[in-house]
């Protein structure tokens, strides 16, 4: 596979490559044409090979191998919201055993377990 870009398929304008980090997906890679007015781009992918794949096709697939390519996207993007969902109930748990600590220094008046106390129960 070539990392080789085509041309934008609208406008004909010169692609880039953009690489992204965020704590929820990790690296993603997308690309865009640099014409400002242009606007076409790809999604937000996991490696650059795919990115490249999508902005590459011209022709459409089949059915069901655009089917199959979709499902798996899905599929990857499910794992990572249970991944996520997992750490959130981890984190609530975490804040429920924190308040419980926390109790008998508020109820003696101490300020930063109060203010903590506070903090915890609005969330």
């Amino acid at each position: 596979m070539s990392d080789e870009l085509k041309r934008c398929p609208f406008c004909g304008g010169e692609p880039k490559v953009f690489y992204h980090n965020n704590k929820f997906f990790g690296e993603t890679v997308h690309i865009e044409c640099l014409d400002d007015n242009c606007g076409c781009g790809t999604c937000h992918h996991d490696s650059k090979a795919i990115a490249v794949t999508v902005w590459n096709r011209r022709l459409p697939l089949g059915l069901q191998t655009e089917i199959d390519y979709l499902e798996s996207e899905i599929g990857e993007r499910d794992d990572k919201i249970d991944l996520l969902n997992h750490a959130n109930q981890e984190l609530q748990s975490d804040n429920a055993r924190l308040r419980e600590a926390l109790k008998p220094f508020a109820e003696l008046g101490f300020p930063y377990a109060v203010e903590a106390m506070g903090e915890t129960n609005d969330r």
